[in-house]
């Protein structure tokens, strides 16, 4: 049985407002070569508005936390229930399938983001979704295979490399975990958690790993309530696959990617992938 590589995202840092070329700090990926993660603060975010005062006999609209600690620690969206309406999964046959595969559930995804988020007040974009064989250009960089798939907040684009094609050949929800886990980095994105995370006081590895811990929770939640067909023995297939990781310093150990993969499994609500109220033990 083969491991998965589980992608890292690939998220733009801003370091000063007068550099026109967005710059990448580099950390060792998960389960393979390096990646890229946050250690500051996200540029070419959707920051999502807060509504303006309402006219007279009109309803008023929520508004966002006014702190950045409140937009990690309370957002919006960890009060919701997001069912999709996602097509059963199989292993897919050929790359052309597998980017139907994909074009699929990114679909299914953004129907039913778009509508839970709709009484919020995170404003709802879709992502972009880019299919490459060797590399890639992007506002993040260039991207290679050492990426099977990748999100940059610089154009909100889900990138998905021939390898991820491979590796979604691994077992039946390979590339339902990939996307999902990719999708994951754009709600957070939209949602304006990259745009918050400066704010806390510590090292750039330990929220870097409330990120993907909180994507890699976020993506098993939705495995259970997208309708991929979900079973008892895919769930001891996560299971096996959470028992390896290259990177538990960046993206935490087998120990956090098996307790956030359970509480995404058994999550009612997205409050389940919250990883930013827990104490940095829980996340290493």
């Amino acid at each position: 049985m083969v491991a998965l590589v589980t992608v890292a995202a690939v998220v733009v840092v801003s370091l000063i407002a007068a550099l026109a070329v967005p710059l990448l700090t580099q950390l060792p990926s998960r389960r393979g070569g390096p990646s890229t993660s946050p250690s500051a603060r996200a540029s070419g975010t959707a920051t999502p508005k807060p509504s303006t005062s309402p006219g007279p006999g009109s309803s008023q609209r929520p508004t966002m936390p006014s702190s950045p600690m409140d937009v990690l620690k309370k957002n919006p969206v960890y009060a919701l229930k997001v069912p999709a309406r996602c097509p059963y999964q199989s292993m897919p046959g050929s790359e052309a399938a597998f980017r139907k595969q994909v074009g699929k559930l990114v679909d299914c995804e953004n129907a039913a983001w778009q509508k839970a988020l709709a009484p919020t007040a995170v404003e709802f974009s879709k992502p972009k979704v880019k299919f490459y064989s060797s590399s890639a250009k992007s506002p993040c960089g260039k991207l290679g295979i050492t990426f099977p798939a990748s999100y940059c907040t610089g154009d909100s684009t889900l990138y998905f490399s021939l390898q991820s094609y491979v590796q979604g050949r691994y077992f039946r929800l390979s590339v339902a975990e990939v996307v999902m886990h990719e999708y994951a980095h754009h709600v957070q994105n939209i949602a304006g958690i990259f745009d918050a995370t400066d704010v806390m006081d510590e090292s750039s590895a330990v929220t870097t790993r409330r990120i993907e811990l909180q994507a890699h929770c976020m993506a098993h939640y939705a495995l259970v309530v997208s309708r991929v067909g979900f079973t008892s023995a895919d769930r001891r297939e996560l299971e096996y696959q959470w028992g390896y990781t290259n990177d538990p310093g960046g993206h935490g150990s087998t120990k956090a990617e098996a307790y956030w993969g359970r509480r995404g499994l058994a999550g009612k609500n997205i409050g389940a992938c919250n990883t930013w109220t827990v104490k940095a033990g829980r996340v290493k």
